[in-house]
């Protein structure tokens, strides 16, 4: 059914390899946060949405998934909305279980997972 997805994260360090929060740590469908060397990104539904460059600010990610369509807001603030038939099945939290150099360290305050 639908549901919201909600998360409270923060980058602590500069971009690194990358570190990321979604489905798994290839699928970018859905929903996905990710920052390493090239950037900030979210992924909402089908839709990649760039943030700012590199940030190290606090921020609440909200996802909700109602009748089809993924919207993303952070910190209350619409980023988009995109039509996917992608359907979560796991949650992941990190980096790529693959050496590397020097990966970004994140902080992750909560996750709610709420069906509407």
């Amino acid at each position: 059914g639908d549901f919201v997805l909600r998360v409270g994260i923060r980058y602590a360090t500069s971009p690194g390899a990358g570190t990321g929060f979604g489905p798994d740590w290839v699928t970018r469908g859905g929903f996905w946060v990710w920052q390493d060397y090239n950037g900030f990104s979210a992924q909402v539904g089908d839709l990649s949405v760039s943030l700012d460059r590199h940030d190290l600010n606090y921020h609440v990610f909200e996802w909700r998934y109602i009748g089809g369509t993924y919207s993303l807001t952070v910190d209350g603030e619409s980023k988009g909305t995109s039509a996917s038939s992608f359907r979560p099945t796991s949650i992941f939290f990190g980096h790529p279980p693959y050496g590397s150099s020097t990966w970004t360290t994140q902080e992750i305050d909560f996750v709610h997972i709420e069906p509407l």
